[in-house]
């Protein structure tokens, strides 16, 4: 059964096995970039993601201006949106300190609503204690995060910089599975 499951050329979308390998390769090589400059990485985010508000800004605002009706709340929103994307652009390390601290946010937030379903819950399992440390842990990163953005970031992109390589690898390996003939 085995076999047959890596046999299948359906597994991998009909690539072949070349494809599949420099896929991987590629990904793995990312993966190893971002571990090594997470700083410079972010910073590249920053600036792609600003691209990307500008220009939704400039296709919202567009679509303010419909011939048939005048959307004025969505060319509020448009403009928003655009000056948003030029403030990324203008200075990308604002951009990476507002992803830290909405991270930290989420994490503490998650991290308290979890806490407060763990201790209503009054079991005395294992599952309820690994609940609670595991909410408090989350808490603390959030606490970490909030209070030292620029090496939660960096610990961030290590952490995604290391599964991008394993995928990559991951997948590398799984090319030489693929039979030749695919």
């Amino acid at each position: 059964m085995g076999n047959l499951f890596f046999a299948a050329p359906e597994i991998v979308a009909g690539i072949n096995r070349r494809g599949l390998f420099l896929r991987g390769l590629l990904i793995f090589l990312i993966g190893i970039l971002i571990a090594l400059h997470p700083f410079m990485t972010g910073l590249f985010l920053s600036v792609v993601f600003g691209c990307s508000l500008l220009f939704g800004g400039g296709w919202i605002i567009a679509g303010a201006f419909q011939p048939e009706r005048k959307l004025w709340g969505w060319l509020v929103y448009g403009i928003l949106v655009a000056l948003g994307g030029l403030v990324l652009l203008w200075n990308p390390a604002a951009g990476l300190l507002a992803f830290a601290w909405i991270m930290a946010s989420l994490l503490l937030s998650g991290g308290i609503i979890g806490l407060t379903h763990c201790v209503s819950e009054r079991h005395s399992s294992g599952h309820n204690v690994l609940c609670f440390l595991s909410w408090l842990c989350t808490i603390v990163l959030g606490i970490l995060l909030f209070l030292f953005p620029l090496l939660g970031l960096t610990e961030l992109f290590w952490i995604l910089g290391i599964l991008l390589a394993g995928e990559g690898a991951a997948l590398m390996i799984l090319s030489f599975r693929i039979p030749s003939g695919t």
